[in-house]
Formats: C-alpha cells, structure tokens, sequence
C-alpha cells in the first residue's frame, strides 16, 4: 500500500497528516537514503474543528498497488476521530510486496477496518506476471462486519517492438449479509483498469461510476451491492508512427447472486499523439452494458475523452 506523498488535508481543520517514516541506509557516497524495501505511512485526526465539513476526513490518497479504493460512502458530517496507516515490506527486491493497512472511522462512526496483502511483478523475458491478493475484516459499521478477499492478475507479453497483448482477472468475494471492502481510503487519484487503455483519461474521468446504478471505479464490487466478481479482460497497445494505440474488451459478472445478478460488458479504445515536444492530444472512447436479470435493469453508456497534455 502506496500514500501519496503529495496528499494534503482537503481543508484547513482536517486532520494533521501525514507521517512518513522509512528505514534508511548508507549509500556509497556516505549520504543517507530512504530504503523503499520498507515503509511505515500513517495519517490521523480530529475533524471536530470544522463542523461544515463533509467532505473525506483527511484528505488522502492511500490506494493499494491496484488503485482500488473503499465501496464504503460517506454521508453527512463527520467529528469523529479518524486515522489511517498502512506498513509494507519487500523481502524480495522488485519482485515481491507485503503490506498490511487500516483505518477508523474514516467515513462513519464505529468503522474499524484492516487489510493485509500481497503484490509481486514476475518477468519472463517477454512475458511479465502482475499479481496481488487481498484481505479485509473488521467492522464497516455498528451493525455490519467488513469483508473483502480479491485476487488480480495481469498476464502481458511484448510481441514486438510496437505491439503487446495482455490479458487480466478479477476475482472477489461476495456476500449477502456484510459490507465489501475493495481498498481502503480515498477514491482520489484512484486507477480504473476496465478502461486503462494507456491514456491519461482513463483515471477516473471517465468511468463506470452512474452505469446504471454502478458504483465504479472499482471493479471488484462494480455492483455496489457487495456482490463481488468473477471475471477478465483482454487489452492490447500497438505503435503506428508516432501514435499509440490501446483497446481493451472486459466481461465481469457478480460472484454472490442473491441482491444482483449483474454481468458488464466495456470496450474502450484509446489515442495518444505527440503534437510536440512533452505535449500529446489523447483521446478515448468506451461503451459499456450491464444487464442485471435479478432487478430487471439494464442499460448501455457511451463515454468520450479528449485532452491536450503537457509534461513539464
């Protein structure tokens, strides 16, 4: 688990945040260094001191290697006491992640959850292995125990020097009595697979988010109803000149069917071209549909992109 170093309190009389602590070592120049093989991050607060404020308690971006963030919503005000901390640690050097989190009343009073999991990237030549796993419990309310076990891997090769194919799984937990975790935090800054396609439109500004009543970005709960997920996704990137194209085809459907039968399907393709130096037009287009036999709702979402983009 990641959190940004560049994540403020969203306002003043937010909570105070953030620590940063890292082990560090003695580089060859005799200069220390921050060893990012091991990390401890926590934030924490008392949003008491600003009455009017609903927003997120404190104003982070603490998402894990996937990007996904809490289902859990938040209503009204919150003076509750709130933190956040997550630790990891890298017994295998650029191979292999472990980390364990938490966090208390972030959204609402009596919330008290933990997650503790694992990521690795794995390279065989031209083929590379992306994996994590994941474990929620504790309580997401008084009256609901928290929950969450996810898995995600992500199988891509390079077939040239111009072409890579890829394909993903998404697998989640559901349940018919507890609240669904799928992260932890904020869903600020958070990633959007289903329609990752190499752009920069893809995080979160165009999303599954109004689908018909899905919640999005996540996908492991794209339901909303603590359903969980059985599913994949197939995604391509190919060079032509100077332009870069991706596209993507992905079909989830809800692993517990007792409040929503759902199935999606989203397609996407994405354009990024250099007009000039650290300058790119990107544009993406997606179509999704969801088809939910146990409410009897379906509907289809076409979504369009454009942007001009500057690096400095």
């Amino acid at each position: 688990f990641l959190l940004d170093d560049n994540a403020k309190p969203a306002t003043p009389g937010s909570p105070n945040c953030q620590t940063d602590q890292r082990p560090t070592f003695i580089d060859a120049n005799g200069d220390e260094q921050p060893n990012p093989n091991y990390g401890f991050q926590a934030c924490a607060g008392d949003d008491a001191n600003n009455p009017d404020y609903t927003g997120d308690a404190a104003g982070l971006d603490y998402l894990d290697a996937l990007g996904t963030s809490s289902t859990a919503s938040k209503s009204g005000k919150n003076t509750n006491d709130a933190y956040i901390f997550g630790a990891h640690v890298k017994p295998i050097k650029d191979m292999l992640n472990l980390f364990v989190a938490g966090q208390t009343d972030f959204y609402q009073s009596d919330e008290e959850v933990f997650v503790v999991g694992a990521s690795g990237t794995f390279d065989f030549d031209i083929v590379k292995l992306d994996a994590e796993v994941d474990f929620f419990t504790g309580d997401a309310n008084s009256n609901d125990d928290a929950f969450g076990t996810q898995l995600f891997l992500d199988l891509s090769g390079a077939l040239s020097d111009t072409f890579t194919l890829g394909g993903q799984m998404f697998y989640a937990l559901g349940d018919d009595e507890d609240t669904q975790y799928t992260g932890i935090g904020t869903k600020f800054g958070g990633w959007d697979p289903i329609y990752d396609v190499g752009t920069s439109l893809s995080n979160e500004q165009i999303t599954l988010a109004n689908n018909k009543g899905l919640t999005g970005p996540s996908p492991f709960d794209f339901s909303g109803k603590s359903a969980g997920v059985v599913g994949g996704r197939l995604y391509t990137s190919i060079m032509l000149g100077e332009a870069k194209i991706g596209a993507s085809a992905a079909w989830l459907e809800t692993e517990e069917d007792k409040f929503s039968e759902a199935e999606l399907q989203a397609f996407a393709v994405g354009l990024v071209y250099p007009v000039m130096e650290n300058t790119s037009f990107q544009a993406q287009v997606q179509f999704s549909s969801v088809d939910d036999d146990l409410t009897n709702t379906d509907g289809d979402v076409t979504e369009v992109g454009t942007g001009l983009y500057v690096k400095f």
